[in-house]
């Protein structure tokens, strides 16, 4: 059975959606809204009055729909990383008059967050890349019936229903194939006689068996997923076309002041591992060390990098460029350049990127960002770790 929201949690989500005209009935435990989303929200939000954090309620009275939810998530989890180190956060309403659009004077898409620390602002962009729990759905969508019937069910879900979705439209294709699968089990429950149970079944493609159990006590005990295989490259080309998106946020026509701040683009992962192993990739290329050559067999041209990837080899943050992969000491062959290399938008755009995944948060600074905007230890004042990808350069 799904868990409840008691009665004190479901007044913490009314009282910060107060400014919400859409939201009356998104928080009942009948509501439309996913539970996990319902709880993820209580998470979030429960002990966030005691951070400087501004403008929630402001914030979160512009969403305006169910599907608006967890973006809006996203930006209030980037939130509290920043104010628990030290970060005053202002959460930005969608047109603020400080940011104009591209073609007029009037507002355009702000930054989702501004933070401040001292003498240190900076804008923020935030979008939630974690993964795709659509399956989850249909415990919600099912219940009642399991309930009423006092059926328990065990789900293992066809190769193509386990496909994860990369990217909004994958979602959409998903939630379409669930609700279809959710109309054909209902369909199907309603015409077993109980004296037919034990029952194991076949429903596109998928296997599902089903028993009675005591009353009241209807659920879906089990699912599980058959493997399905997404080939890397799909989740490195999505990050890059969510961080480029992102850049293209920065607008010279933003006042003189707010164009000087450094810009971060800020993910949140979940608990999406093999989304969050391609953010080095993505950002720094692929590429292959190859430490077990002598020097004498690498031969004059190890590497070719662009003339501003030299220049900054040259410079002080040598130290830094060598752990993210840029060095010329060794032999590396790059099968595919990064966003901070190769898309001159996000280059010049993008202070850093930072990552949440599974509740740890790590640091991804772009080196190679316009001057007005960087800031050469950016890990370091954020408090945030750089990324666990480095590459470890000890031994030479």
């Amino acid at each position: 059975m799904p868990p409840l929201l008691s009665s004190t949690e479901i007044d913490l989500l009314r009282y910060f959606f107060a400014k919400n005209q859409h939201s009356s009935g998104w928080f009942s435990n009948t509501s439309q809204v996913p539970i996990w989303t319902r709880m993820a929200y209580v998470d979030v939000l429960k002990d966030i009055h005691e951070l400087p954090i501004h403008g929630i309620q402001e914030k979160l009275g512009e969403v305006g729909s169910i599907g608006k939810l967890i973006p809006t998530l996203a930006e209030l989890r980037a939130a509290k990383v920043l104010a628990i180190r030290g970060f005053e956060v202002e959460l930005l309403s969608d047109n603020d008059l400080r940011f104009p659009g591209k073609k007029t004077k009037h507002p355009g898409p702000s930054p989702d967050l501004l933070v401040n620390r001292q003498k240190l602002t900076l804008l923020v962009e935030v979008s939630s890349m974690s993964r795709d729990e659509t399956e989850l759905s249909v415990n919600e969508k099912i219940q009642p019936l399991l309930e009423e019937k006092d059926l328990v069910l065990s789900i293992e879900y066809s190769e193509h229903l386990s496909e994860l979705a990369v990217d909004y439209n994958d979602r959409t294709d998903k939630e379409n194939l669930f609700d279809n699968f959710v109309d054909r089990l209902k369909e199907k429950l309603e015409s077993i006689n109980k004296n037919q149970l034990p029952l194991d079944f076949v429903l596109d493609a998928s296997k599902v068996s089903v028993d009675l159990t005591a009353p009241s006590w209807g659920r879906i005990s089990n699912t599980s997923t058959s493997w399905t295989y997404v080939p890397k490259e799909r989740y490195i080309h999505q990050i890059q076309k969510v961080v480029k998106k992102k850049a293209s946020k920065r607008q010279p026509n933003w006042t003189n002041q707010c164009f000087s701040y450094p810009f971060l683009v800020f993910l949140d992962l979940g608990q999406a591992s093999e989304i969050y192993d391609a953010v080095f990739p993505a950002l720094y290329g692929s590429r292959t060390l190859i430490d077990w050559l002598e020097p004498e067999e690498l031969g004059p041209q190890r590497v070719r990098y662009p003339k501003f990837v030299m220049d900054k080899l040259q410079g002080d943050q040598q130290e830094l460029l060598c752990k993210l992969g840029f060095d010329s000491r060794r032999y590396v062959h790059i099968n595919e350049p990064g966003s901070f290399v190769v898309d001159e938008n996000v280059r010049r755009n993008v202070t850093g990127v930072l990552t949440i995944f599974n509740n740890k948060t790590e640091c991804f600074p772009n080196p190679f960002c316009d001057e007005i905007i960087q800031l050469s230890n950016l890990a370091e004042v954020l408090d945030i770790p750089l990324t666990s990808s480095v590459i470890d350069n000890s031994s030479l």
